[in-house]
């Protein structure tokens, strides 16, 4: 096949621009490659640990069950709420010229590479990596998107509540919500 070949220009019905086309790709890796790839999946159960069951129905008959432990906070965490991480550089994949590089980063992955994370430390640790900032900043980041969300009267009482004069635009109140976080998080 020609390296000038794009499928998103040859099929415009399927895949509308080259981001939609990478995303198809990016998917079917991390489903199929990722998911199943049996260095990660021996990673992981060797990584399970006991945890204290929280679930009401069945806590009393099995008061401990396989969990996980963050590499980064160490919480315990049950399966559905932490990630198999690489512990150096994200795999991206925002060009056709990526898919090589990318493939390899799932396929050719060490036990060593790995690490278990809870979804907020996968979260804060990815942005960490794709914004090129500290992962405090990067965890204040997430918490100031997250009061983001909520209306600008909510932003603007919670400003005011923890001392700050409300910025004027969005961009002044998210800085403002960054250093109110970096604050808090030390």
């Amino acid at each position: 096949m020609s390296s000038d070949y794009k499928p998103w220009e040859a099929h415009p019905t399927i895949w509308k621009t080259e981001a939609a086309f990478l995303s198809f790709i990016r998917g079917g890796i991390r489903r199929y490659l990722w998911s199943k790839n049996p260095v990660k999946l021996e990673f992981e159960k060797s990584q399970k640990v006991e945890i204290p069951n929280t679930n009401p129905k069945s806590m009393t008959r099995f008061p401990t069950v396989k969990g996980y432990r963050c590499a980064m906070c160490e919480g315990l965490f049950k399966a559905t709420d932490v990630q198999c991480d690489h512990k150096d550089g994200e795999h991206q994949l925002r060009s056709y010229k990526d898919i090589q590089a990318f493939v390899e980063g799932i396929v050719f992955v060490k036990i060593e590479d790995l690490q278990m994370l809870c979804k907020p430390c996968h979260l804060d640790k990815t942005y960490q990596q794709r914004e090129g900032v500290s992962l405090e900043e990067a965890r204040a980041t997430r918490q100031a998107i997250a009061v983001e969300k909520k209306s600008t009267a909510v932003v603007v009482k919670f400003l005011t509540d923890n001392g700050y004069v409300a910025g004027k635009n969005a961009k002044d109140r998210r800085l403002q919500l960054i250093d109110h976080f970096m604050k808090e998080n030390k």
